[in-house]
């Protein structure tokens, strides 16, 4: 029993710090940049480097990454369930923003944007958390594409993290309880299968990446750590 109460405790320590770091890191679009909620329930973003505090008409704000020039958000604009049901784009420069994506869903939860130097990807929701389609847009020709089909019957796409021009995620079918690591080249379409997961629990269920590696676990008896070089 003693075993069994540790590993409760510990992982209910690991959550939370998993927990506490994204949202440390979801904070840190530069140096010279942030945003934070006001007591009125609205955002504002405080940007040091043009010296400009802009107020924010959006209520929730629920993922956010930025560059030199740009601040993307997910963010609640008169959503009809008070969850984000948008991504913009505000403009660093001009302190403009506008709508670059609605959601598809009636009743939305839009989140998980990811950022680097060519791609956007981010995840359009339901509420349930039942139904996830991922998005990406090529930052110098705008055009935003589904990474994969949408809403395809028993089969769930997790979220999508970028590894340069390429993107992976973990794609399940739940009626022939399949989970497998998915591939994309964003240039040419292209999407391959990498990795057969034994499993697909909470446990493993998130892709890191870094340094063109992409980093994810599998678990049957044992723990296993895959890494694949791009």
């Amino acid at each position: 029993m003693k075993i069994i109460e540790r590993t409760i405790i510990l992982s209910c320590v690991a959550i939370f710090l998993f927990i506490v770091f994204k949202a440390v890191y979801n904070g840190a679009l530069s140096n010279r940049s942030i945003i934070k909620p006001q007591s009125s329930n609205y955002y504002q973003i405080i940007d040091k480097d043009f010296n400009k505090t802009v107020d924010l008409p959006f209520t929730s704000i629920t993922s956010f990454r930025g560059n030199s020039s740009s601040i993307f958000m997910s963010v609640d604009h008169k959503s009809p369930n008070a969850l984000d049901n948008k991504v913009v784009q505000y403009d660093r420069m001009t302190q403009k923003y506008k709508t670059i994506f609605n959601s598809k869903f009636e009743l939305p939860s839009m989140q998980g944007l990811e950022l680097n130097e060519n791609w956007l990807v981010w995840v359009d929701a339901d509420e349930s958390g039942w139904q996830l389609n991922p998005y990406f847009m090529n930052l110098k020709t705008k055009e935003i594409q589904p990474l994969t089909k949408e809403n395809e019957e028993d089969v769930f796409n997790d979220f999508p993290v970028l590894i340069g021009d390429y993107t992976a995620w973990i794609k399940s079918d739940r009626k022939v309880e399949k989970a497998e690591v998915m591939l994309k080249n964003l240039k040419t379409n292209e999407i391959e299968s990498i990795f057969d997961l034994n499993t697909y629990t909470f446990m493993n269920m998130h892709l890191s990446s870094k340094d063109g590696k992409i980093l994810f676990t599998d678990k049957k008896i044992i723990m296993v750590i895959c890494i694949y070089t791009m």
